[in-house]
């Protein structure tokens, strides 16, 4: 079965919370951008990065690529944060070597079915920003996707 869903704007934290609550083995996450808050207005994001630490915690392999933050040039300041955050809750966590930077925005598991597109893992992408993303359901559009994860993962630097 071959079929895409269009995510626009607030509809994608529901689609990628439901995909990585339905993930056993793997959680494998793409971002230019991660955001962690206990704010309110951040209160769903917080839970997705929640259920992704008892994933982790519970033996999934959650990885994710994301982008070192460079003293506030043109990488979020909050990715430091959240870096040491997912690595506290056994995310293993890479970035791009040569500064590089990781704009693709992609959700795979283990699952059938995977997430690209413009949204970032933060609030302002959740909820507010014109976002769009694509939840595929096709077999081999998550087999290139992991393949294309994977030699990107090997040759990230681990932190």
């Amino acid at each position: 079965m071959n079929l895409s869903v269009i995510l626009p704007d607030e509809t994608f934290l529901p689609a990628a919370q439901q995909l990585i609550d339905q993930a056993e083995r793997k959680i494998w996450i793409s971002t230019f951008k991660a955001e962690i808050t206990t704010k309110p207005r951040g209160r769903k994001l917080h839970q997705f990065f929640d259920t992704l630490y008892e994933k982790a915690h519970n033996g999934v392999e959650v990885r994710c690529l994301t982008n070192r933050p460079d003293g506030g040039k043109h990488i979020p300041i909050s990715n430091e944060f959240a870096v040491r955050d997912m690595a506290r809750n056994r995310v293993q966590v890479r970035y791009l070597p040569h500064g590089r930077c990781c704009h693709s925005k992609l959700l795979l598991t283990d699952t059938v079915g995977s997430i690209i597109g413009s949204h970032n893992l933060s609030v302002k992408s959740c909820r507010g920003n014109s976002e769009c993303s694509l939840y595929f359901i096709d077999p081999r559009t998550d087999e290139w996707l992991r393949e294309f994860y994977e030699r990107t993962w090997e040759t990230a630097i681990k932190i």
